[in-house]
C-alpha cells in the first residue's frame, strides 16, 4: 500500500487552530468581563455560563447525531461572544436590585429575572432566527454552512436556558443571605 495523499496533518493543524482560537476567546471574554464588572463572583458566574452553554450544546449534538468537526467547532468559536450576553444582562439587573439594599438576594433575583427574561428571550430568538435560512441553504455552500449555523442555533438556545435558569440559581448560591 502506498499513501498518495495524507490530509490528516492539515486537518489536525486546522482543528488545533480552531481549538486554540476558542480557548483564547474564552480567556479574552472572561478578562473583558472582569475589567467591566470588577467583581470576582460576578465574573465567575458569567465565566461558568460559557462551558455550561457548550455542554448543553454538546448534549444536543449527541441527541441529534451531530459530531464535533472543524465546522461545528468554528460555530462554537463564533458563538463565544454571543452566549454570554443574556447572562450578563441577567446578572447586571439582579445586581442592580442587590445594590439598592432594599431586597434580599432571592427578591433581587425574582425582580431582575422578571424584568429582563423577555428581553433575553427576544435577543436570543432574533439571533437564532437569523441563522435558520443558513440551515436551509442548498448546494456546497449549504453543506458547509449548515453545521456552523446549527451549532450557533444550538449554542444560542443553550445560552438562553443558562441565562434565564442557571445564572439566577448561581447568584442565589454565591451571594449568601445576610440573615
Amino acid at each position: 500500500i502506498k499513501i498518495i495523499s495524507d490530509d490528516s496533518r492539515s486537518t489536525n493543524t486546522s482543528l488545533f487552530s480552531v481549538i486554540r482560537s476558542g480557548i483564547m476567546g474564552i480567556i479574552m471574554a472572561v478578562l473583558v468581563i472582569w475589567l467591566c464588572i470588577a467583581d470576582a463572583k460576578a465574573t465567575v458566574i458569567i465565566a461558568l455560563s460559557i462551558p455550561l452553554s457548550f455542554i448543553l450544546t454538546l448534549i444536543v449534538f449527541t441527541i441529534t447525531g451531530k459530531t464535533l468537526n472543524i465546522l461545528t467547532l468554528t460555530g462554537m468559536v463564533v458563538a463565544l461572544g454571543m452566549i454570554v450576553d443574556g447572562s450578563i444582562v441577567m446578572l447586571e439587573q439582579v445586581y442592580r436590585y442587590l445594590s439598592e439594599g432594599r431586597y434580599t438576594v432571592k427578591q433581587s433575583v425574582y425582580r431582575g429575572a422578571e424584568e429582563v427574561s423577555s428581553s433575553i428571550l427576544a435577543s436570543a430568538l432574533t439571533t437564532i432566527v437569523v441563522f435558520i435560512p443558513m440551515v436551509l441553504l442548498k448546494g456546497l455552500v449549504g453543506k458547509l454552512m449548515k453545521d456552523v449555523a446549527l451549532t450557533l442555533i444550538y449554542s444560542m438556545s443553550a445560552s438562553l436556558i443558562v441565562a434565564i435558569v442557571i445564572i439566577p440559581m448561581f447568584i442565589v448560591s454565591l451571594k449568601k443571605e445576610k440573615e
